[in-house]
């Protein structure tokens, strides 16, 4: 019997699991379908659909968002390289905090 004990090294994420490859455009759309169906509204959504102005998200919602791929990543994004101007689909903003996370 083998028991696995592993510690996360320092910032590490602890939801992150190394023999997967991180994928943001997983983590933003699970947290864009969660996010909509909690405020009651249809998870029916594609990557050409306008952000805002279908209330996917909210300035407030980007900042959770963005906590959320960070948590997932396990490293803080570089928001400097971040555009909200840039974002209008759900295409452009994995776009957008992909290119944050390439800090």
């Amino acid at each position: 019997m083998s028991t696995h004990n592993s510690v996360a090294a320092p910032g590490a994420s602890p939801f992150r699991d190394s023999r997967f490859p991180f994928d943001p455009r997983d983590v933003v759309l699970a947290h864009l379908r969660y996010r909509h169906l909690r405020l009651g509204h249809s998870d029916t959504f594609s990557g050409q659909t306008l952000v805002f102005e279908n209330a996917l998200l909210d300035s407030m919602g980007l900042l959770e968002l963005v906590a959320v791929v960070e948590t997932a990543a396990g490293v803080e994004l570089d928001m400097l390289r971040f555009d909200p101007t840039e974002v209008s689909t759900v295409d452009d903003l994995i776009a957008q905090l992909q290119l944050a996370l390439q800090g």
